[in-house]
């Protein structure tokens, strides 16, 4: 409704697919249409994953410095996956990592191509660690459907563990 002025806001891609054929149906783009588009963000205050680089591991480092430059996140948006996941944090990846390349779980590569007009190959993507969540001033996890509701529940009744990253959120002092 233009109540809230975002001129000064910066924002920074939370993941994305890697490998993709066609790039206009990655995150990006999706948030482009939905979110930046619509709230007249301009380009230079949105950090994006380069993946036309050759080096993704200095890409990795490239967001992270940006992040850290900025003094951090004041707030991060998530979802969570069907296996658990946050950004495209998988079960069993480490809490303690930035930024980073990830191999996609089975079950990732199969919810995925939801977000396709085709079936679509999904084997890789670039994410925000679970150490960015972590240092984030506030986080918010949305959780919608029902058909989370069982992966909801064990994020509550759980133990924090790398097999379930979204179960970082009880650790969380900052989290919603």
């Amino acid at each position: 409704q233009g109540e809230i002025d975002f001129s000064e806001a910066r924002f920074v891609a939370l993941d994305e697919w890697i490998g993709l054929p066609d790039e206009t149906e990655n995150c990006t783009h999706f948030l482009k249409k939905h979110l930046y588009g619509p709230l007249g963000i301009a380009a230079e205050n949105m950090e994006l994953f380069d993946l036309t680089t050759d080096d993704l591991t200095k890409e990795c480092r490239r967001i992270d410095e940006f992040i850290f430059a900025k003094g951090g996140i004041d707030l991060m948006i998530l979802g969570i996956g069907m296996n658990g996941h946050l950004g495209l944090n998988e079960p069993g990846d480490s809490f303690d990592s930035y930024t980073k390349v990830v191999e996609l779980s089975e079950t990732t590569m199969k919810v995925g191509q939801k977000y396709f007009s085709k079936p679509t190959r999904l084997k890789k993507g670039i994410t925000l660690g679970v150490r960015h969540i972590f240092e984030t001033n506030k986080v918010i996890l949305q959780i919608s459907g029902k058909g989370k509701q069982e992966i909801t529940d064990r994020m509550y009744r759980m133990q924090p563990s790398e097999q379930l990253p979204a179960s970082v959120m009880v650790l969380l002092k900052n989290g919603l």
